[in-house]
């Protein structure tokens, strides 16, 4: 084992590459899915089903976890924009709230699809570099 790990690096250096490297960011989705989830629920019962339908929750909270990190925050990004078009054509045409209830998995789609091929082919990819979670525990932790 000791010649498939850098010169003098120990088992804890392997451990925590690889954690950090290829399971820190499906924890960190994770996380941050179950954040949103629990938010989103309280802030729902808070005023009454107003925001979300009872489906939604785990819809988002799934397209959160399946866009993993740091597509994420392109999702949320998307869920922003089309959700306020969406709303914006709903209120004109006077046909009250839309449920984003088909909105949610195709919009991750889309996301994963914005993350890994066009970002890349546009060039932007330092963008989702500045995001990588490895070389931020390597600064902060210094390992």
């Amino acid at each position: 084992m000791k010649y498939a790990l850098p010169p003098h690096q120990g088992l804890y250096y392997f451990f925590s590459y690889v954690g950090v490297r290829f399971l820190g960011p499906w924890v960190l989705a994770f996380l941050a899915a179950l954040l949103v989830s629990r938010l989103a629920k309280k802030l729902n019962k808070r005023f009454e089903d107003r925001f979300f339908e009872s489906e939604e929750i785990e819809l988002m909270t799934l397209g959160i976890f399946l866009t993993g990190y740091p597509g994420f925050f392109i999702y949320l990004i998307l869920i922003l924009g089309v959700g306020s078009l969406v709303s914006v054509v709903y209120t004109l045409f006077s046909k009250g709230r839309m449920p984003f209830y088909y909105l949610w998995i195709p919009l991750a789609l889309s996301a994963i699809i914005i993350e890994n091929w066009l970002i890349p082919k546009l060039g932007f990819a330092d963008i989702l570099g500045a995001f990588s979670l490895g070389d931020f525990v390597k600064d902060f932790f210094g390992f």
